[in-house]
């Protein structure tokens, strides 16, 4: 397959792509929840993520067992001595943790750093990366929230539809599609090459 585009809009088409890929659900959906934080709850009155603490008072902290805590930098053993990734304390208030929404229980659902990849299975926790749902934050205040998959599926769809590629990159909009649909096909195996030495 071979697309000459219009010169700098390598990133719209693969935005493009991207889009075909969302929008048709052919994402492998166990990676996005488990490897990415597209997951992740975002606030919708100021756009930060949702924080477990913004809706629980009496929130703590999860305890890292992936990590090991330290008081002050200087703490720390050389990086060869690490067993595990050392972080200072005032890193981990700094971190804090994050919410998802919760399709089991319809709430949401604190997560930490720990519980990415192959640990997450081990919550029970079934996170939405569709919709938008309504929290109560612990001054009274009710807000909207959404997972990041779905603003930025709103994102690709308001902007990059096949059309708008094809416009943006002088790239037929059937081969947008085509492509995107080869992609999902052949996962893992695409080389999409870009230019004469450059790869994406």
């Amino acid at each position: 397959e071979v697309l000459v585009v219009r010169p700098g809009t390598m990133t719209a088409l693969a935005l493009g792509f991207a889009n075909v890929l969302v929008q048709e659900k052919l994402y492998d959906e166990d990676y996005v929840v488990n490897r990415t934080d597209l997951p992740l709850l975002v606030r919708l009155d100021n756009l930060k993520l949702l924080r477990p603490s913004d809706i629980a008072a009496d929130y703590q902290l999860a305890e890292l067992k992936n990590y090991a805590v330290v008081m002050k930098p200087e703490d720390m053993p050389p990086p060869g001595k690490q067993g595990v990734q050392h972080i200072p304390a005032a890193l981990r208030q700094e971190w804090g943790d994050f919410a998802v929404w919760d399709s089991q229980k319809n709430a949401p659902a604190p997560v930490s750093r720990d519980q990415v990849g192959n640990h997450f299975k081990s919550t029970g926790i079934q996170p939405a990366l569709n919709g938008e749902f309504e929290v109560t934050l612990k001054d009274g205040t009710k807000i909207k929230v959404t997972p990041a998959f779905e603003l930025t599926r709103r994102y690709l769809a308001d902007n990059f539809s096949p059309e708008a590629v094809e416009e943006m990159t002088w790239a037929p909009k059937e081969s947008v599609v085509s492509l995107a649909k080869q992609f999902a096909a052949n996962n893992g195996k695409v080389l999409f090459a870009v230019g004469m030495a450059g790869y994406i």
